[in-house]
């Protein structure tokens, strides 16, 4: 999924619950996108049903420096992440 934005033009990014409707490539793809978007130390916000270490993974895998990882229920899902540039 391609962003149409210059490359550092975004502080925060919000991204819902829409990684949790991507495949896994379009995944990466994804966040590639958003972080080329942040400027330095910008930051990606979203929830996700998703197992927080698989999440965590992807991020780093598409470049993100940094993870945090809070839970919005006791139940453990979903969610919530900020991932910095």
């Amino acid at each position: 999924l391609h962003i149409p934005l210059p490359e550092a033009a975004i502080d925060i990014a919000w991204g819902g619950d829409f990684m949790d409707h991507l495949h896994a490539a379009d995944a990466l793809a994804h966040l590639e996108s958003v972080r080329r978007g942040l400027v330095e130390a910008g930051e990606y916000h979203f929830t996700t049903q998703q197992p927080a270490m698989e999440v965590r993974k992807r991020l780093f895998a598409a470049g993100f420096s940094a993870v945090r990882v809070s839970l919005l229920s006791l139940l453990l899902k979903p969610v919530r992440v900020a991932a910095i540039k």
